[in-house]
């Protein structure tokens, strides 16, 4: 793989290669005080940005400032292995060449050429772009200069971390003294004696997740915690206030489990307070266990009472040997992605909101009552299919929780419904 790189330095002196290719830059802001925290807080902002899994990319976090505001890039570890290739012997720093570039004014956009490549640096963003693809920045495209013509600024974030950090022997890495011989001596020993050695990687391990999972907390609610309990319960909290989608996800699960069984059909469907989505089925019985067996794979515990299949919570974001700590942070980013696609709610009442849906959908003269819980309730004789499940999407992507459905059908194929919002 030829890498697109640019190499800079004085004869004889360091040299920093900028990469112009295969790295995704983003300015964010960290709750964590604590460097090891705030780099686990950065790894979990990783995961929500990053359009591959975290695991396979590779993320490097830069100097944080006294506000916690810091650059966070995203790189292809097969690009950055090709950079560090390219040249003999291989460049000391490699930076992303958008970051690089001259900083913007507030508002404004930095532009540069390098071959066939866009490089763009904004505010919030740096990165590389096709230009036939970047309709938003064709306009620089045309008249943005080489790359190599700039002066191009060390940002402070090198690449040639974790993985790509140079290789060198331990008593020649900055800042050796005495008491790192101790301490590495120490680590011999520990790798000499595997259950003690297990046990501390394990303790390291808890207190990382607890404090990503403090920080992810302090992000999505602004206030300090004091332990990961807290946090969780904390983030639990602001995801059942905020509504998230319970409904949509489950139907999507069912639909995609009875899609290659076309002899069952839904006979009733209900939501209740509890979180179950109860789908009660038609048909033949060892069609309607293959259905179940579908659902075994599905994102929600399933379980089946003979033609009835329940759909309960989440099944845990977090393997079966994960520690409670690691299960924590993934419930946390699990929640944390979820509140991040949430459409803010329109203001007005449940009542008000769900009649206005309900008008958009061409419903005749739909009503709408307040229950005296503040809910809002809505019987409904006669619908299309085809029109309520897009329906039910709608009502959850504007914020409104669903906390009751029964979905029944008709003499004729048409459905009643009587949902409940709050």
């Amino acid at each position: 793989m030829n890498a697109p790189l640019l190499t800079q330095g004085p004869e004889g002196g360091p040299v920093t290669g900028f990469l112009a290719d295969g790295v995704v830059v983003h300015r964010i802001r960290l709750a964590a005080t604590r460097r090891r925290a705030q780099e686990a807080e950065a790894r979990a902002l990783a995961a929500e940005l990053a359009a591959t899994p975290v695991d396979d990319t590779h993320i490097v976090l830069g100097p944080v400032a006294p506000d916690g505001e810091a650059w966070l890039a995203i790189a292809d570890p097969a690009i950055v292995e090709a950079a560090l290739d390219a040249t003999t012997p291989p460049p000391d720093r490699l930076v992303p060449a958008a970051l690089a570039l001259p900083v913007p004014a507030p508002g404004a956009t930095a532009a540069a050429r390098f071959g066939s490549l866009l490089l763009v640096r904004t505010e919030d963003c740096a990165a590389t772009l096709e230009p036939e693809l970047a309709q938003e920045f064709a306009a620089y495209a045309a008249t943005a200069p080489a790359l190599a013509s700039l002066p191009l600024d060390d940002p402070g974030l090198d690449l040639c971390q974790g993985r790509f950090a140079p290789k060198r022997p331990f008593w020649k890495a900055p800042g050796f003294r005495p008491t790192a011989a101790i301490l590495a001596a120490l680590a011999l020993l520990l790798a000499l004696v595997p259950p003690i050695s297990e046990r501390v990687r394990s303790t390291a391990a808890a207190r990382l997740a607890n404090e990503a999972t403090i920080a992810i907390a302090a992000r999505l609610t602004g206030q300090p915690l004091a332990d990961a309990e807290a946090a969780a319960a904390a983030i639990a909290r602001l995801a059942e206030s905020r509504g998230l989608a319970e409904v949509t996800p489950r139907l999507a699960a069912l639909m995609a489990a009875l899609e290659p069984e076309p002899s069952v059909r839904l006979a009733r469907l209900t939501f209740a307070p509890d979180k179950v989505l109860v789908a009660t089925l038609a048909g033949e019985a060892a069609a309607i266990n293959r259905v179940a067996a579908a659902l075994d794979a599905a994102p929600y515990a399933a379980t089946q009472q003979g033609d009835a299949l329940r759909l309960a919570a989440p099944r845990p974001a977090a393997p079966a040997s994960a520690s409670p700590a690691e299960a924590r942070l993934a419930e946390a980013r699990r929640l944390a992605e979820a509140l991040a696609s949430r459409t803010p709610p329109a203001p007005g009442s449940a009542q008000d909101r769900l009649a206005g849906l309900l008008a958009d959908t061409g419903l005749p003269d739909p009503t709408v009552e307040k229950t005296p819980a503040g809910t809002a309730r809505a019987a409904l004789p006669a619908m299309r299919a085809a029109v309520l499940l897009p329906l039910l999407a709608r009502i959850e992507a504007a914020g409104l929780a669903l906390v009751r459905l029964d979905i029944r059908r008709n003499a004729d194929p048409s459905l009643r419904v009587e949902l409940e919002v709050r």
